[in-house]
């Protein structure tokens, strides 16, 4: 479906720092036996925290917490494997977002009927098959180190992991949530970044220059270097000289004014 387009209410939207109208398309609802999905469709219907790994349906109205599973899995009779379904961003996804693959993927809001799925096995292997999906095994490790809730395959049961799960993810604040796109910044990051660094006072908080009067100088570095990751404490004002000095920050150029202009600044504080 088009996308709306309403240029000076996006221009407005962009600087009070949310999502313009331009980049939200018209969704289409989630049936019961879930909604396939594309990258697209994901950055679409949901959010998800870097460091803890939940997800979140974008819509508010969705009470349960979201679910992706393979609708189809793999039919060489070789190589054949149980699907699993994901209850958290995990490396799984990450790795499957990044190679382009996430159109194999179905979003379904998390009820004990996901648990059971029904699909098509190839018929040299043995039909029509209706199984009990598991948890990914990834996913199991972020629940244990990031929520505290411990589970094997064999112990999990969906519906009381979601008891302790969901008070947990209701308590996250909204802010936290990114837009799962790969590559790039958020649209929003020119108000995250210059939010932040008034925040720091225009102050490197490497080398402690002010750079007030020459604010095109101070920098919003990401520490993890994913620069969808935006939580404060992933965010750090340096100067571009300091900017520069980060691991794999090679490829930025300073010229010789501005670290003549930075070095002498140095010497006021």
């Amino acid at each position: 479906m088009p996308n709306a387009n309403f240029p000076q209410l996006d221009k407005m939207l962009n600087k009070m720092g949310v999502d313009t109208l331009s980049e939200l398309s018209t969704l289409d609802p989630i049936p019961l036996d879930g909604l396939d999905v594309s990258a697209k469709d994901l950055s679409n219907y949901l959010r998800y925290d870097p460091e803890t790994g939940a997800i979140k349906f974008r819509d508010e109205a969705f009470e349960h917490a979201p679910v992706l599973y393979i609708k189809s899995p793999s039919r060489d009779k070789a190589t054949f494997s149980q699907p699993k379904f994901h209850l958290l961003w995990c490396q799984t996804l990450e790795n499957m977002f990044n190679t382009k693959r996430f159109n194999r993927y179905v979003l379904v809001p998390a009820t004990g009927r996901v648990l059971e799925h029904y699909f098509m096995l190839n018929n040299f292997i043995r039909g029509d098959h209706e199984s009990q999906l598991d948890i990914c095994q990834n996913c199991l490790k972020v629940l244990r180190h990031s929520w505290n809730i411990n589970k094997t395959v064999g112990t999990f049961k969906l519906p009381d992991v979601l008891e302790e799960y969901q008070p947990q993810l209701k308590q996250k604040p909204a802010s936290e949530f990114l837009i799962p796109r790969k590559g790039g910044y958020p649209p929003n990051w020119k108000h995250i970044s210059n939010r932040y660094r008034e925040q720091q006072n225009w102050v490197c908080e490497n080398c402690h220059v002010s750079l007030n009067d020459h604010k095109h100088l101070l920098h919003t570095h990401h520490i993890d270097g994913n620069a969808y990751h935006t939580n404060e404490n992933n965010l750090s004002a340096l100067c571009v000289v300091c900017h520069s000095e980060q691991p794999h920050h090679g490829h930025m150029k300073v010229t010789e004014s501005e670290r003549d202009l930075i070095a002498q600044l140095r010497i006021q504080v």
